[in-house]
């Protein structure tokens, strides 16, 4: 499942005309599980090539991922500072 979200983010980055070497996205499981089954710092990564707010750019790639409408995703959240 780890490489099916790394290419659903490749492929979210290019819609969004965001280059980024895929060798640098992670897909992690958090040691948490109220935090989700998932996470990627993604957003993290790029706010300062992009010059813009984390969650700015995170609440863009999450739009994108609902506009992909991948049946395997139930829900995508912003974690606040510090997950």
């Amino acid at each position: 499942m780890k490489e099916t979200l790394k290419q659903l983010m490749v492929t979210v980055l290019k819609a969004q005309q965001i280059e980024m070497d895929p060798a640098m996205i992670v897909i992690e499981i958090p040691k948490d599980n109220r935090h989700g089954d998932y996470a990627t710092n993604v957003a993290m990564q790029l706010a300062r090539t992009l010059k813009k707010n984390p969650r700015e750019i995170a609440t863009i790639l999450i739009e994108e991922i609902n506009a992909q409408a991948v049946s395997y995703i139930e829900n995508v959240e912003i974690a606040g500072p510090g997950f």
